[in-house]
């Protein structure tokens, strides 16, 4: 017996040492380990308010039909009006509308130049009169003779001031050298013949761009119409999610938590607003209705 006391006691000396040392042993429970959040917060670098992204545009698709294209303006335009009542109201700055419409060589097949020139004339006057932005689709997407297409669409952007056009450069095969060809005219053609170039700030060579971008001068769709994306200007967002961050991962982290709540917003007042009036009720959004830019001024 006293050999094993003997042994024990220092065991039992260091047991109790132990037990007074780790607070875990005296029934405590054990802390979960403090997420980067909290510990940001409790070093005063609590997270910083993020400004509001600018709605670079709101972008209505639609089908242009020759016979009633006045009417079709007119009903867009009421939509595209009231969406920017409904952005504004939530403290949004709306800063252009637009339209786009789908290929224009589909809507202008049988037309002859003088005709196609004197339509896209009477549509600027629209888009003029109503402050919009109107993209007519790509040359060499649809139809036959993209290289007339081409040459027909740098005459368009010639003579008016708020169309947009692009030419496709890709095709099922990989790059359509016709069309890269066709674009480089187009580019050269505007370049010389419109006032400081400018005509080509409203022209663009595309490549396996998808429908329903509401960017321009790209945006074109391939649908039944009746559509609409949001376009975001969000570079003031980014760069304050990344002011003052401790580290790369904890801006990406707010950059990230940041526009899935503008996509959340932003398809909250589609679903909720765009679907509650007369003049709504025969849109729906785009597949992906929120489109994002970092840029300072997208297009």
């Amino acid at each position: 017996m006293k050999k094993i006391s003997s042994l024990l006691s220092p065991a039992l000396l260091l047991l109790i040492v132990f037990l007074f040392s780790n607070p875990l042993s005296a029934g405590q429970e054990p802390q979960p380990q403090e997420p980067q959040q909290a510990k940001e917060q409790q070093q005063g670098k609590e997270q910083p308010v993020l400004p509001t992204p600018k709605v670079r545009t709101v972008t209505a698709f639609i089908n242009i039909e020759r016979e009633r294209y006045q009417i079709q303006l007119a009903e867009t335009v009421k939509l595209l009006h009231y969406a920017r009542t409904v952005f504004e109201s939530r403290g949004y700055t709306v800063q252009t509308l637009r339209i786009a419409t789908q290929p224009f060589p589909e809507y202008t097949k049988g037309l002859s130049r003088e005709e196609t020139l004197r339509f896209f004339k009477n549509l600027d006057g629209i888009a003029d009169q109503e402050h919009l932005m109107l993209a007519i689709g790509p040359a060499f997407l649809s139809g036959d003779d993209g290289d007339a297409q081409a040459d027909l669409l740098a005459e368009i952007i010639r003579g008016t001031k708020h169309i947009y056009g692009t030419v496709n450069v890709t095709n099922t095969r990989g790059v359509n050298w016709s069309a890269v060809s066709a674009a480089a005219r187009v580019i050269k053609n505007l370049s010389e013949n419109t006032p400081a170039s400018e005509g080509n700030f409203r022209f663009s060579a595309i490549a396996e761009v998808p429908p329903y971008s509401p960017f321009f001068p790209a945006a074109y769709h391939t649908g039944s119409g009746h559509q609409f994306a949001i376009g975001l200007e969000s570079a003031n967002t980014v760069t304050a999610a990344f002011q003052n961050a401790p580290d790369y991962p904890t801006a990406k982290r707010r950059t990230g938590r940041s526009r899935l709540g503008q996509r959340f917003h932003a398809k909250l007042l589609i679903q909720l607003e765009f679907g509650e009036t007369a003049i709504s009720s025969k849109w729906s959004a785009a597949s992906r209705p929120i489109a994002l830019s970092r840029r300072h001024k997208p297009t």
